[in-house]
């Protein structure tokens, strides 16, 4: 057994050994394959602009001009030609030829005189400037540059030929060939020496472990990890599923699990939010996912390394009944509002009715008791009618009283029509996301100076649906504002606000429901809220 493990062992560091060495290979043959024919095309074209541009310069001396249009090439223009070619490493072969292809000047003087050699002369003897070409010569092939020769009428003379033999740019090439086979046999060297070095040490990288022992301790580690009662998922800096143990699959009904480690969290579970904290780096703690009849308390946190996000880490509780307290809770401070704003109202109108009794005026504090009956009975009456709920009657109630108070008409769509349906929604959110629509417009009419002053509520639902819907004629959202409206903290009003919309939209993700915000600014906001039951 032990000499099965032994095996093992050098078979696995052969098998790096060989795969390092193999794909270094690869990779360098095919690296410096490229480059090295890209680094020659460079030279190559780098070389044409030179010979088109040094055959430029020759073609418009005013001395060659005239040498060419008197017949005869002066000592003072050769001498001129053979500098250049003395002393430019690029020309070998210098050529000026009239417009029938005679030669008058040839680093060779023999061939002075004679036709010009190659067939390549047609284009600029046909009236093309300039151009470059690879042809036979008299000095073997080459690598030419043309260009024509004019006078100062703009009259063609003839044209001038500079040229590289091939054979000199092919030992060019030759010489780069052997710097990078030079190059590529110290980095292949290299690459082995780092190769060997790195499978002898594999044992020191696996943290003094052989990979066997690796593959115990992860299935350990999963037995320890499915054995939990909280649900734990973790995932890499990608997004990839690490761990996901067996209560996180039965917590959020997860039916496929087959080879679910190594998938991206959100084709598993499009509500995990762990792709937002590995690109936040910010934790995000009690927020509730709605699994069916369940509704499950999540704490995600970034997993952190040298500064550096590398994954991040999520545990589920199912807690419905503390989620269903803490709902209770978040709800009934919209509930406390109601009411106080309403006691606030009543104490105003019993001061009132008090003042009226204390001056004598019985009979107008008769009339005055009478007239906020009638009106209280009116609002009242309607409230009761269309909203079959207490607790949402009441909150509705408040709030009339509190936009009275600031002197803003808040009126119930007589359309209205609700009537508790849990499988819907449960009512301490419902009571949040009014009670928070309710006093955003509030506040958004309160920020505007104008004498129109409404807010019109619907509230709609039946056996399958639910409809909100909440009109004002406040200030108004920008476009600007609108896109940032359900982040975390936004606001406009100040610090410390900023979480009405954005617990709006995560009781609607929870509930798989909609809102649509239609607004202009100076004219006012509709918002409206569709929830429907998953069949």
């Amino acid at each position: 057994m032990l000499n099965k493990i032994s095996n093992k062992k050098v078979s696995l560091k052969s098998k790096i050994t060989f795969t390092n060495i193999l794909l270094m290979t690869i990779m360098l043959i095919t690296t410096m394959t490229i480059t090295l024919k890209f680094n020659m095309n460079i030279i190559e074209k780098k070389l044409e602009a030179n010979l088109l541009n040094i055959s430029k310069i020759i073609a418009k001396n005013p001395m060659v001009i005239d040498d060419l249009n008197n017949k005869e090439i002066s000592s003072a223009v050769e001498r001129y030609l053979d500098d250049i070619i003395v002393s430019a490493n690029d020309i070998d072969v210098i050529v000026i030829a009239d417009n029938n292809g005679k030669r008058y000047y040839h680093p060779n003087e023999d061939e002075v005189g004679k036709k010009f050699v190659g067939g390549d002369e047609k284009k600029v003897l046909g009236g093309e400037e300039s151009y470059i070409s690879e042809a036979e010569g008299s000095l073997g092939k080459q690598k030419r540059a043309f260009f024509v020769i004019k006078n100062k009428s703009g009259k063609q003379l003839g044209f001038i030929m500079i040229s590289t033999l091939m054979e000199n740019i092919n030992k060019l090439k030759i010489e780069m060939f052997k710097i990078y086979i030079i190059l590529a046999a110290f980095i292949f060297s290299v690459g082995i020496v780092v190769s060997l070095y790195l499978s002898r040490n594999i044992k020191i990288s696996l943290l003094g472990h052989e990979p066997y022992k690796f593959t115990k301790m992860y299935m350990q580690r999963k037995e320890v990890v499915d054995s939990l009662e909280e649900g734990i998922i973790a995932v890499d800096e990608n997004g990839k599923i690490i761990i996901f143990n067996k209560a996180a699959i039965n917590m959020l009904d997860i039916r496929k699990t087959k080879n679910i480690e190594g998938k991206f969290i959100n084709d598993i579970f499009s509500k995990s939010k762990l792709v937002n904290i590995i690109q936040s780096g910010e934790s995000r703690n009690n927020e509730e996912i709605i699994i069916k009849d369940n509704i499950i308390i999540s704490n995600g946190i970034p997993i952190i390394e040298n500064n550096k996000v590398i994954g991040a880490v999520t545990i589920l509780r199912n807690k419905t009944e503390v989620t269903r307290l803490a709902e209770e809770l978040t709800g009934i401070n919209q509930i406390i509002d109601s009411l106080r704003s309403n006691t606030h109202e009543f104490m105003n109108k019993l001061h009132v009715i008090l003042g009226l009794i204390q001056i004598g005026k019985t009979e107008d504090a008769k009339s005055y008791i009478m007239n906020i009956r009638e009106e209280q009975s009116e609002i009242v009456s309607l409230i009761i009618k269309k909203i079959k709920d207490p607790t949402i009657a009441a909150l509705i109630i408040g709030k009339i009283s509190r936009a009275k108070e600031m002197g803003i008409k808040l009126n119930l769509n007589p359309n209205s029509y609700f009537n508790m349906n849990d499988n819907l929604i449960s009512r301490n959110s419902l009571v949040t996301i009014i009670g928070n629509l309710i006093e955003n417009s509030i506040d958004s009419i309160n920020e505007k100076d104008n004498d129109l002053k409404n807010i019109s509520l619907l509230i709609y639902n039946d056996e399958n649906s639910l409809l909100i819907t909440i009109d004002d004629t406040g200030n108004g959202i920008s476009s600007e504002n609108l896109k940032r409206i359900y982040d975390k903290g936004f606001s406009t009003k100040g610090k410390n606000r900023g979480v009405g919309m954005y617990i709006i939209k995560s009781i609607l993700d929870n509930y798989g429901g909609e809102i649509v915000i239609e607004s202009e600014e100076e004219i006012g906001t509709c918002i409206e809220i569709r929830i429907s039951k998953v069949l």
